[in-house]
């Protein structure tokens, strides 16, 4: 006996198109892909706020005249802290990269999630199609052998 297809033309376009088309949001690709996407841009936001900090806390240690040098500088000043300045935008800049931080780590935590279960579908389909594949030679094996 031929075998029966189990899906037709238009279901398998269907498919393809739900797996690589990027300007849809119902879509397999940008479903996976805007954790990376966020991810990346959530990274590239903490990457750059981490350089400014450590560049001004470490290279603008002596310039304590100059307004962008004030609120990072770790060498006090014969005046004393301005409280609004010199004490709190570096622990506002703590506090807004540990958020960063964990809000990657919710992202990755909820994209590994996705995959985790992914795979775990993508395994049971793929078992589902090798016991096909057996039947469909056990069917041809016995076709033959008579």
């Amino acid at each position: 006996q031929p075998r029966v297809r189990k899906y037709t033309d238009e279901e398998a376009s269907s498919a393809s198109s739900f797996l690589f088309t990027w300007n849809d949001s119902t879509t397999y690709l940008w479903s996976t892909g805007r954790y990376f996407f966020y991810s990346f841009i959530i990274a590239l936001i903490n990457m750059f706020l981490w350089f400014v900090f450590t560049l001004a806390r470490c290279c603008c240690n002596s310039l304590n005249e100059t307004f962008l040098c004030k609120p990072c500088s770790h060498v006090p000043r014969p005046s004393g802290y301005d409280d609004s300045c010199e004490v709190k935008v570096p622990i506002y800049f703590y506090f807004f990269l540990v958020l960063a931080i964990a809000t990657s780590l919710g992202i990755t935590i909820d994209g590994n999630n996705k995959l985790t279960t992914s795979v775990a579908t993508f395994t049971a389909l793929a078992q589902l199609g090798l016991t096909d594949t057996q039947k469909y030679l056990s069917i041809t094996a016995d076709s033959t052998a008579k």
